[in-house]
């Protein structure tokens, strides 16, 4: 009881300084007051508050991504994980920050389904509100604060294509993986014509939704030969990554860089590709999305056809980044 009332004490002060920092402010505030998933359903909520806040000239606070702050420059700085980047960060300790964001999630379930002035929580669930639906723009705002916890499981939403220089802005990598990211691409970019991004998703795959997007590395491996019989003429080289580790030998009829683990790296240095290979993931999906990155998604069933343009698009791609600026 002591500990329930010292927490109903401390986001009463929470909800006091939220809305004393809205008032100030003159605008709409969002709040990411949850934690889903990993690193890749991150960004991709992420990137769909960013496009909303832009939308509705909103301020975003974001301490739902507190876990992968420290990977991107627009995030690590400030211990709101605000948006737009504020000219002046708040600096608070590890500590307090997992305090606060502790307090915003309590508050947020607090007022699911409840009447307030101020505060609304917007839960967003495969039954739940369309974002694609022009009145949820207006939803969002509904009141000054906004509470968004769950995350956005319809793709339609046109908002993260418009705001897209912002959201590749703001998820920009730190300076100090950058030698991670990119190193690996310009070591392939020196030896072949096309790099090709080929992400072997295991893990959790084996048994999420009964394994049908699973798929044996052997199978990967097909789809590289069919790759490389595609753009017959043309040097192919992979970029392999993989949550798990993988017997390098498997891949060595190709020039290849393999790297397991590390998802942040990867994640961008996928980005940089100018194909991909892969399952269907919000992983993949960000790469795809930050790079502008054609997918070839690998199924049961083989599609030629998509595999073909998917590899064209990809050779296309990496003629355009090797001419020379004008």
């Amino acid at each position: 009881m002591l500990q329930k009332n010292l927490n109903f004490g401390i986001d009463w002060c929470t909800c006091a300084l939220l809305h004393a920092f809205q008032r100030k402010k003159g605008r709409p505030l969002l709040i990411g007051a949850s934690q889903f998933g990993r690193i890749g359903n991150r960004l991709y909520l992420g990137a769909h508050l960013i496009a909303w806040a832009k939308e509705k000239d909103a301020i975003l606070l974001n301490p739902g991504f507190h876990d992968y702050e420290n990977l991107f420059e627009g995030t690590y700085r400030d211990a709101l994980v605000r948006f737009p980047e504020p000219s002046e960060p708040l600096c608070l300790q590890s500590g307090c920050k997992e305090f606060l964001r502790q307090s915003i999630e309590r508050i947020s379930i607090r007022l699911l389904n409840r009447e307030n002035p101020v505060f609304q929580t917007i839960d967003l669930r495969p039954e739940g509100p369309d974002i694609a639906d022009p009145s949820f723009l207006d939803r969002l705002i509904a009141r000054p604060v906004t509470f968004i916890r769950g995350f956005v499981y319809n793709n339609t939403c046109r908002y993260i294509v418009d705001a897209y220089p912002a959201i590749q802005r703001y998820f920009r990598p730190r300076r100090d993986l950058l030698p991670a990211i990119e190193e690996p691409i310009n070591n392939l970019r020196g030896q072949v014509d096309v790099v090709l991004g080929v992400v072997i998703r295991h893990g959790d795959f084996k048994s999420w939704q009964g394994g049908q997007f699973y798929h044996e590395t052997e199978d990967y491996i097909q789809l590289m030969d069919q790759a490389v019989a595609t753009l017959k003429g043309k040097r192919v080289g992979f970029f392999i990554a993989s949550d798990e580790d993988q017997n390098p030998a498997l891949f060595a009829h190709h020039t290849f860089y393999f790297r397991s683990g590390h998802p942040a790296e990867n994640l961008c240095a996928l980005a940089s590709c100018d194909g991909m290979i892969a399952a269907e993931s919000s992983f993949t999906g960000w790469s795809q999305y930050y790079g502008q990155v054609p997918v070839y998604h690998i199924s049961r069933n083989l599609d030629s056809n998509k595999l073909q343009q998917m590899a064209q698009t990809a050779l296309e791609k990496s003629r355009a980044r090797r001419m020379p600026s004008p």
